[in-house]
């Protein structure tokens, strides 16, 4: 005649790791003569998140308990081999101690959670990144209170190495080099050509047809290798730089006119 069970319950043990963490559940079964049989019932294993996670109050405390009781079996299943694995009792029916009264299993005291680490929160540190930018139209110097090219160039070329130090790691500290007043120059050129000739230079840009109100279409303007607008004349075929067969186009209300004059 079989046993009457007296009282069925599940029992699940857990482990983890930094990389990964996994279960393993056991039905026990009691019966009314005193005999006690376990079996195993299922299994799970997971990677750990790449990144790590707060754990409220109630699964912190969830998670000392069963890891406390699963490190009484993590030695004997750490490294074992599917072979042994077959053969291994403590992995199909539990801890040995699971077969007795629960009178006789080993006793464990967890310490509670203090109120400060109610939660554990992933430690967060927060970068700030002040950036300044300065636009070059806004620091430039006002032409009309200059009256000599050379110092707009120069007093141009001073700013314009003040600002592009605040961009880069390597800073001039020296004095003023020529390709540095070649850029204020430049700098110039394209300013005031812009001032002027904005839509001629964005259809040139965009590979498109000049507007036919346009001053200058007649004079067949073209953008070099650095974006200055240009005016096409006889010398094109001539062996020569681009500076020198195609002049820049300068209206006659510029303000860089009177510097040079």
């Amino acid at each position: 005649m079989k046993n009457e069970v007296e009282s069925v319950a599940l029992h699940s043990f857990s482990d983890s790791s930094k990389r990964g963490y996994g279960c393993v559940i056991y039905l026990r079964i009691v019966c009314k003569n005193g005999t006690i049989g376990t079996s195993f019932v299922a299994s799970k294993s997971r990677l750990s998140p790449l990144k790590a996670v707060s754990l409220p109050r109630l699964e912190l405390l969830g998670a000392l308990l069963s890891v406390s009781l699963a490190s009484r079996i993590a030695k004997i299943f750490k490294g074992l081999s599917v072979k042994n694995l077959r053969k291994c009792d403590t992995w199909w029916n539990g801890p040995h101690w699971l077969h007795q009264p629960e009178e006789n299993w080993p006793k464990s005291e967890v310490e509670g959670v203090e109120e400060k680490n109610l939660e554990l929160r992933r430690k967060s540190e927060k970068t700030i990144q002040s950036q300044c930018i300065l636009e070059p139209n806004d620091h430039v110097p006002d032409l009309k209170k200059y009256s000599s090219l050379n110092k707009v160039l120069r007093v141009t070329a001073w700013i314009l190495r003040f600002l592009n130090n605040g961009r880069r790691n390597n800073i001039k500290a020296s004095y003023l080099h020529t390709n540095e007043i070649e850029q204020a120059d430049l700098y110039w050129i394209k300013e005031t050509e812009l001032e002027f000739y904005s839509s001629e230079i964005l259809a040139l840009k965009k590979q498109q047809p000049i507007r036919h109100d346009s001053k200058i279409r007649s004079l067949v303007p073209i953008l070099d290798s650095q974006d200055v607008l240009r005016i096409s004349t006889r010398l094109e075929e001539a062996d020569l730089v681009i500076g020198k067969n195609s002049p820049f186009s300068y209206h006659r209300n510029l303000s860089l006119l009177n510097c040079l004059l």
